[in-house]
């Protein structure tokens, strides 16, 4: 949903910005073994995990609602093959904070990109592992 009216994000906002999130998580920080995962999106974590990611999404997403609206503007992201949205931004979440070659920084948003940059490092990096032969975890 491009919700570009909103000054908060609606649950399935935070919905498409976790899916984006953990998709990029396990197929970014994942050996082939673990890549087998990346179908399954939040589902292949444990738990507890799920709910961390989800907690710690649905936070950022609302601190940094304004800018991220303001990304998905048609236009707004130059260096976009398809039109930008929330599934995009939660890919550049974790590409970003976790000190990835891509992410906010490189899609032509200028001062946004550079305030979600900002904002995504300051989360600290996150790892994903294996925790058995069904689960994910974060470290």
């Amino acid at each position: 949903m491009n919700n570009n009216t909103a000054t908060t994000p609606t649950a399935a906002d935070v919905h498409a910005f976790t899916e984006g999130y953990a998709e990029a998580l396990i197929w970014s920080d994942c050996d082939d073994v673990v890549s087998a995962f990346h179908a399954e999106g939040l589902d292949a974590f444990s738990a507890e995990d799920a709910e961390r990611i989800r907690t710690e999404c649905a936070e950022w997403l609302a601190a940094h609602f304004a800018d991220v609206r303001a990304a998905m503007v048609p236009g707004a992201a130059r260096y976009a093959s398809e039109p930008y949205d929330l599934s995009h931004a939660g890919h550049d979440f974790a590409l970003t904070r976790n000190g990835h070659g891509a992410g906010y920084w490189d899609r032509g948003l200028g001062e946004i990109g550079e305030r979600l940059s900002a904002a995504a490092r300051a989360a600290g990096e996150v790892y994903v592992y294996q925790t058995d032969v069904t689960q994910l975890g974060l470290m």
